[in-house]
């Protein structure tokens, strides 16, 4: 019976011939081509054992990296457990490429992202992993990382694409980011932009509406590390003021009451100028109803 097991294999020489001369190219041909890795020769050698008495490298790891795929796919009795694993595998193919400094980087992911938008509809489920939220073992979402490589083309498309006109909602759950995120360590994206001097992704993340303000675990905000990007969050600073002013004169000028702007403006220190002015402007219509009332009693 083992004779006839390995008769069954078709032209196992091939197989292990191609490891014999690594040449990986020919392996891939043959194997997609439905050769079994683990072939035999007559000799019983296989493509792994003669990639080895070889020093065919490149060759060993595509073989080792084909049975621990094999091997793995043994182990994973239910569709549970295969679809754990797969998304597993997505989410480390999208830290890659949000950690990634290449110029494709964000071409690669954005049809990744676009893959899986794609996917989600025609099954008519929930797309597979977190997306664009997806976090490395630090607790790093994509941005986040885009932002401490300051790899604007990838920021740019997590905080861009999903606010396309006429998207559909799967694809802005798929590519939408959480500006205002915090890792494991409480560190917010525009903090980890800012401590790593990334000035494209900085500007990127203010004009997208992170707040330099909320502060990480040892209580330190990004105005903190105000010294390695000062000129960035100055801006920042006069154009929240600003706003903020601007708004609330006229509120209380013409009357309409306008909400603070959705880009940042809702900080702290845009909270606590409008609360000043709606006190006094409470405390003086207040005045002139006690004087009205003192003279009726007269």
């Amino acid at each position: 019976m083992r004779h006839v097991g390995r008769q069954v294999i078709r032209n196992s020489g091939e197989v292990v011939e191609a490891g014999f001369d690594g040449d990986v190219a020919a392996m891939t041909a043959l194997l997609t081509k439905g050769f079994h890795v683990e072939s035999e020769d007559g000799h019983r050698h296989t493509a792994l054992s003669e990639a080895t008495c070889q020093g065919h490298v490149e060759m060993l790891q595509c073989l080792l990296s084909l049975l621990m795929e094999k091997k793995l796919q043994e182990r994973l009795t239910s569709h549970v457990e295969r679809e754990h694993v797969a998304k597993l595998r997505i989410r480390d193919d999208l830290v890659a490429l949000a950690s990634s400094t290449a110029s494709t980087a964000a071409g690669e992911l954005k049809d990744m992202l676009l893959g899986l938008a794609a996917d989600a509809v025609v099954n008519a489920d929930k797309p597979r992993g977190r997306s664009a939220n997806s976090r490395d073992e630090r607790g790093c979402t994509l941005l986040a990382l885009a932002a401490q490589h300051d790899n604007a083309d990838v920021a740019t498309l997590l905080l861009t694409h999903w606010k396309a006109p006429h998207a559909k909602d799967t694809y802005i759950d798929v590519f939408r980011a959480q500006v205002n995120a915090r890792d494991m360590k409480g560190w917010t994206l525009v903090a980890i932009a800012v401590f790593h001097k990334a000035k494209r992704t900085t500007r990127l993340l203010l004009q997208h509406g992170a707040n330099p303000r909320l502060k990480n675990q040892v209580l330190d905000d990004s105005l903190h590390y105000k010294p390695l990007q000062f000129t960035l969050l100055d801006e920042w600073e006069s154009e929240q003021l600003a706003s903020t002013l601007e708004n609330n004169r006229n509120k209380f000028s013409v009357g309409a009451a306008e909400p603070l702007p959705s880009d940042g403006g809702a900080t702290l220190l845009a909270i606590e100028v409008a609360e000043e002015a709606q006190q006094k402007a409470s405390s003086k219509k207040k005045v002139p109803d006690k004087k009205t009332k003192s003279k009726k009693t007269k």
